[in-house]
Protein backbone atom coordinates (compact mmCIF):
# COMPACT_ATOMS: atom_id res chain seq x y z
CA UNK A 1 0.00 0.00 0.00
CA UNK A 2 1.40 3.65 0.21
CA UNK A 3 4.30 4.25 2.09
CA UNK A 4 3.44 4.76 6.36
CA UNK A 5 5.85 5.83 9.02
CA UNK A 6 8.17 8.54 10.02
CA UNK A 7 10.41 9.91 7.40
CA UNK A 8 14.09 9.95 8.25
CA UNK A 9 16.98 12.55 8.05
CA UNK A 10 19.23 9.78 7.13
CA UNK A 11 19.45 7.69 4.41
CA UNK A 12 18.44 3.67 5.28
CA UNK A 13 20.99 1.41 4.41
CA UNK A 14 19.32 -1.18 2.73
CA UNK A 15 20.29 -4.63 1.34
CA UNK A 16 19.33 -5.68 -2.49
CA UNK A 17 16.53 -8.13 -1.07
CA UNK A 18 15.11 -5.19 1.17
CA UNK A 19 14.99 -2.66 -1.88
CA UNK A 20 13.64 -5.10 -3.67
CA UNK A 21 10.53 -5.84 -1.21
CA UNK A 22 9.79 -2.16 -0.31
CA UNK A 23 9.59 -1.66 -4.55
CA UNK A 24 6.74 -4.30 -5.30
CA UNK A 25 5.07 -3.28 -2.09
CA UNK A 26 4.60 0.27 -2.68
CA UNK A 27 4.62 -0.11 -6.68
CA UNK A 28 2.36 2.27 -8.01
CA UNK A 29 1.55 0.07 -11.49
CA UNK A 30 0.51 -3.41 -9.19
CA UNK A 31 -1.69 -1.13 -6.61
CA UNK A 32 -3.48 0.55 -9.69
CA UNK A 33 -4.02 -3.05 -11.31
CA UNK A 34 -5.38 -4.46 -8.08
CA UNK A 35 -7.75 -1.48 -7.36
CA UNK A 36 -9.01 -1.88 -10.73
CA UNK A 37 -9.53 -5.33 -9.68
CA UNK A 38 -11.79 -4.52 -6.42
CA UNK A 39 -13.43 -2.00 -8.35
CA UNK A 40 -14.77 -5.06 -10.38
CA UNK A 41 -14.99 -7.29 -8.02
CA UNK A 42 -17.24 -4.36 -5.89
CA UNK A 43 -19.60 -3.46 -8.63
CA UNK A 44 -20.49 -7.18 -9.72
CA UNK A 45 -21.60 -7.54 -5.79
CA UNK A 46 -23.61 -4.41 -6.40
CA UNK A 47 -25.01 -6.24 -9.36
CA UNK A 48 -25.63 -9.58 -7.83
CA UNK A 49 -27.67 -7.51 -4.99
CA UNK A 50 -29.99 -6.48 -7.30
CA UNK A 51 -31.27 -9.87 -7.52
CA UNK A 52 -32.04 -10.34 -3.89
CA UNK A 53 -35.14 -10.11 -2.36
CA UNK A 54 -36.59 -6.62 -1.28
CA UNK A 55 -37.50 -7.08 2.25
CA UNK A 56 -39.03 -4.25 4.40
CA UNK A 57 -41.03 -3.94 7.68
CA UNK A 58 -43.46 -1.69 9.20
CA UNK A 59 -44.43 -1.33 13.11
CA UNK A 60 -47.11 0.72 14.48
CA UNK A 61 -49.33 1.54 18.01
CA UNK A 62 -52.10 3.16 17.96
CA UNK A 63 -55.07 3.49 20.51
CA UNK A 64 -58.98 2.81 19.19
CA UNK A 65 -62.39 2.64 20.22
CA UNK A 66 -65.08 0.68 18.14
CA UNK A 67 -68.79 1.49 17.62
CA UNK A 68 -70.16 -2.08 17.68
CA UNK A 69 -73.37 -0.26 16.14
CA UNK A 70 -71.72 1.13 13.35
CA UNK A 71 -70.24 -2.14 12.38
CA UNK A 72 -73.93 -3.40 12.76
CA UNK A 73 -72.44 -6.63 15.63
CA UNK A 74 -75.93 -7.66 17.75
CA UNK A 75 -75.07 -6.17 21.00
CA UNK A 76 -76.19 -7.76 24.21
CA UNK A 77 -78.46 -5.84 27.08
CA UNK A 78 -75.87 -4.43 29.27
CA UNK A 79 -72.98 -3.88 27.00
CA UNK A 80 -72.27 -0.55 26.13
CA UNK A 81 -72.17 0.56 22.00
CA UNK A 82 -68.28 1.62 22.32
CA UNK A 83 -65.47 -0.84 23.11
CA UNK A 84 -62.25 1.00 24.44
CA UNK A 85 -60.16 2.50 24.22
CA UNK A 86 -57.85 -0.05 24.03
CA UNK A 87 -54.10 -0.01 22.32
CA UNK A 88 -53.81 -2.12 18.74
CA UNK A 89 -49.71 -3.20 17.77
CA UNK A 90 -49.79 -4.03 14.18
CA UNK A 91 -46.23 -5.28 13.20
CA UNK A 92 -46.02 -6.68 8.92
CA UNK A 93 -42.97 -8.03 7.20
CA UNK A 94 -42.82 -7.53 3.03
CA UNK A 95 -40.83 -9.92 0.93
CA UNK A 96 -40.84 -9.06 -2.75
CA UNK A 97 -38.62 -11.22 -5.26
CA UNK A 98 -39.09 -10.68 -9.30
CA UNK A 99 -39.33 -14.17 -10.80
CA UNK A 100 -37.23 -13.12 -13.96
CA UNK A 101 -35.29 -9.67 -14.30
CA UNK A 102 -33.34 -9.47 -17.20
CA UNK A 103 -31.39 -6.37 -17.02
CA UNK A 104 -30.05 -7.25 -13.55
CA UNK A 105 -29.17 -11.10 -14.99
CA UNK A 106 -27.21 -8.86 -17.49
CA UNK A 107 -25.63 -6.25 -15.55
CA UNK A 108 -24.19 -9.11 -13.39
CA UNK A 109 -23.11 -11.03 -16.54
CA UNK A 110 -21.60 -8.04 -17.64
CA UNK A 111 -19.80 -7.42 -14.11
CA UNK A 112 -18.51 -10.52 -14.14
CA UNK A 113 -16.72 -10.60 -17.47
CA UNK A 114 -15.34 -6.57 -16.24
CA UNK A 115 -13.98 -8.46 -12.93
CA UNK A 116 -12.43 -11.00 -15.21
CA UNK A 117 -10.88 -8.34 -17.64
CA UNK A 118 -9.41 -6.70 -14.94
CA UNK A 119 -7.75 -9.87 -13.88
CA UNK A 120 -6.91 -10.86 -17.45
CA UNK A 121 -4.93 -7.38 -17.71
CA UNK A 122 -3.07 -7.82 -14.52
CA UNK A 123 -1.72 -10.83 -15.24
CA UNK A 124 -0.87 -9.55 -18.54
CA UNK A 125 0.75 -6.46 -16.71
CA UNK A 126 2.63 -8.85 -14.54
CA UNK A 127 4.04 -11.06 -16.96
CA UNK A 128 5.23 -8.15 -18.97
CA UNK A 129 6.43 -6.16 -16.81
CA UNK A 130 4.88 -2.95 -18.32
CA UNK A 131 4.47 -0.50 -14.93
CA UNK A 132 4.86 -3.15 -12.60
CA UNK A 133 7.85 -5.39 -11.49
CA UNK A 134 7.40 -8.87 -13.62
CA UNK A 135 6.22 -11.58 -11.83
CA UNK A 136 5.58 -14.42 -14.35
CA UNK A 137 3.80 -16.67 -11.24
CA UNK A 138 1.82 -14.01 -9.96
CA UNK A 139 0.73 -13.40 -13.50
CA UNK A 140 0.09 -17.12 -14.10
CA UNK A 141 -2.49 -17.18 -11.23
CA UNK A 142 -4.45 -13.97 -12.22
CA UNK A 143 -4.86 -15.56 -15.23
CA UNK A 144 -6.32 -18.97 -13.89
CA UNK A 145 -8.72 -16.22 -11.93
CA UNK A 146 -9.86 -15.30 -15.22
CA UNK A 147 -10.18 -17.65 -17.14
CA UNK A 148 -12.08 -19.83 -14.44
CA UNK A 149 -14.83 -17.50 -14.97
CA UNK A 150 -14.58 -17.94 -19.16
CA UNK A 151 -12.74 -14.99 -20.19
CA UNK A 152 -11.09 -16.54 -23.46
CA UNK A 153 -8.74 -14.15 -23.55
CA UNK A 154 -7.60 -15.25 -19.96
CA UNK A 155 -7.71 -18.93 -21.04
CA UNK A 156 -5.60 -18.63 -24.27
CA UNK A 157 -2.52 -16.49 -21.93
CA UNK A 158 -2.54 -19.54 -19.14
CA UNK A 159 -2.53 -21.89 -22.35
CA UNK A 160 0.36 -19.97 -23.56
CA UNK A 161 2.01 -19.80 -19.84
CA UNK A 162 1.58 -23.77 -19.16
CA UNK A 163 3.06 -24.35 -23.01
CA UNK A 164 6.15 -22.70 -21.90
CA UNK A 165 6.48 -22.71 -18.68
CA UNK A 166 5.77 -19.08 -17.91
CA UNK A 167 4.85 -18.72 -14.37
CA UNK A 168 3.93 -21.94 -13.71
CA UNK A 169 5.49 -26.14 -14.61
CA UNK A 170 5.66 -26.80 -18.48
CA UNK A 171 2.09 -29.47 -18.60
CA UNK A 172 1.28 -29.57 -22.35
CA UNK A 173 -2.13 -31.47 -21.36
CA UNK A 174 -3.34 -28.34 -18.98
CA UNK A 175 -1.98 -26.26 -22.37
CA UNK A 176 -4.30 -28.51 -24.53
CA UNK A 177 -6.73 -28.06 -22.51
CA UNK A 178 -7.48 -24.69 -22.25
CA UNK A 179 -5.91 -23.87 -26.11
CA UNK A 180 -8.96 -25.88 -26.82
CA UNK A 181 -11.44 -24.19 -24.46
CA UNK A 182 -10.50 -20.86 -25.90
CA UNK A 183 -10.45 -22.00 -29.62
CA UNK A 184 -13.94 -23.47 -29.44
CA UNK A 185 -14.75 -19.74 -28.53
CA UNK A 186 -13.23 -19.04 -32.03
CA UNK A 187 -10.82 -16.59 -30.65
CA UNK A 188 -7.87 -16.99 -33.61
CA UNK A 189 -4.56 -17.35 -31.40
CA UNK A 190 -5.95 -20.13 -29.01
CA UNK A 191 -7.24 -21.63 -32.49
CA UNK A 192 -3.94 -21.23 -34.07
CA UNK A 193 -1.87 -22.82 -30.12
CA UNK A 194 -3.95 -25.50 -30.64
CA UNK A 195 -3.01 -26.58 -34.30
CA UNK A 196 0.65 -26.56 -33.21
CA UNK A 197 -0.92 -29.17 -30.06
CA UNK A 198 -2.00 -31.20 -33.18
CA UNK A 199 0.72 -30.68 -35.12
CA UNK A 200 3.51 -31.20 -33.08
CA UNK A 201 1.50 -34.32 -30.31
CA UNK A 202 1.75 -31.63 -27.56
CA UNK A 203 -0.77 -32.80 -24.95
CA UNK A 204 -2.63 -34.64 -27.43
CA UNK A 205 -1.81 -37.46 -30.48
CA UNK A 206 -0.18 -36.51 -33.11
CA UNK A 207 -2.99 -35.60 -35.65
CA UNK A 208 -2.47 -33.84 -39.08
CA UNK A 209 -5.62 -33.63 -40.18
CA UNK A 210 -6.94 -31.83 -36.85
CA UNK A 211 -4.12 -29.88 -37.39
CA UNK A 212 -4.83 -28.53 -40.59
CA UNK A 213 -8.68 -28.14 -39.30
CA UNK A 214 -7.64 -25.49 -36.49
CA UNK A 215 -5.32 -24.03 -38.75
CA UNK A 216 -7.69 -23.23 -41.65
CA UNK A 217 -10.06 -22.09 -39.26
CA UNK A 218 -7.25 -19.52 -37.72
CA UNK A 219 -6.04 -18.28 -41.03
CA UNK A 220 -9.69 -17.71 -42.19
CA UNK A 221 -10.10 -15.37 -38.89
CA UNK A 222 -7.08 -13.35 -39.87
CA UNK A 223 -4.20 -15.44 -38.13
CA UNK A 224 -0.63 -14.54 -40.14
CA UNK A 225 0.96 -17.37 -38.63
CA UNK A 226 -1.88 -19.50 -39.31
CA UNK A 227 -2.36 -18.54 -42.64
CA UNK A 228 1.62 -19.17 -43.40
CA UNK A 229 1.36 -22.57 -41.62
CA UNK A 230 -2.07 -23.54 -43.77
CA UNK A 231 0.09 -22.40 -47.01
CA UNK A 232 2.46 -25.17 -45.77
CA UNK A 233 0.11 -27.86 -45.23
CA UNK A 234 -1.57 -27.31 -48.55
CA UNK A 235 2.29 -27.06 -49.89
CA UNK A 236 3.33 -31.03 -48.69
CA UNK A 237 -0.02 -32.21 -48.68
CA UNK A 238 -0.17 -32.37 -44.60
CA UNK A 239 -3.38 -33.15 -43.17
CA UNK A 240 -5.35 -32.64 -46.40
CA UNK A 241 -4.81 -32.93 -50.38
CA UNK A 242 -1.83 -31.24 -51.78
CA UNK A 243 -2.58 -28.15 -53.78
CA UNK A 244 0.10 -25.64 -54.57
CA UNK A 245 -2.11 -22.63 -55.90
CA UNK A 246 -3.67 -22.75 -52.57
CA UNK A 247 -0.35 -23.02 -50.82
CA UNK A 248 0.19 -19.59 -52.42
CA UNK A 249 -2.44 -17.76 -52.38
CA UNK A 250 -2.00 -18.27 -48.31
CA UNK A 251 0.92 -17.72 -48.34
CA UNK A 252 0.55 -14.22 -49.89
CA UNK A 253 -2.46 -13.76 -47.76
CA UNK A 254 0.33 -14.58 -44.70
CA UNK A 255 2.90 -11.73 -46.22
CA UNK A 256 0.64 -9.12 -46.79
Amino acid sequence: GVPTGTATAEPLALSIGDAITRALAHNLGVLTSEHGVDRARGARIKALAELLPNVSGRISESRQEINLSAYGFPRPEGVPPVVGPFNLFDARLFVSQSILDLKALHEVQAEDHGQAAAQNALGYALGTGRGIARDEKAAAVWYRKAADQGLVAAQNNLAYCYRHGRGVGKDMGEAFKWFDKAAQQHLPAAEHGLAECYQQGLGVPTDAEAAAKWFARAAEHGHAAAQERLGHCYYHGKGLERNYEEAVQWYLKAAE
